[in-house]
């Protein structure tokens, strides 16, 4: 049972940092694009 909630654990763990990872990727174009209307606008 130990081993079984540890595994599960894990894999919560390992589901975040996916999560995360998918995350990062999604708003770090938007991010730019948001960036370079901004230093559009203000030259």
């Amino acid at each position: 049972d130990y081993v079984n909630s540890t595994l599960q654990d894990a894999s919560n763990k390992q589901a975040a940092g996916i999560a995360i990872v998918v995350l990062v990727l999604v708003v770090s174009p938007i991010i730019i694009v948001l960036v370079r209307n901004a230093v559009a606008t203000i030259q």
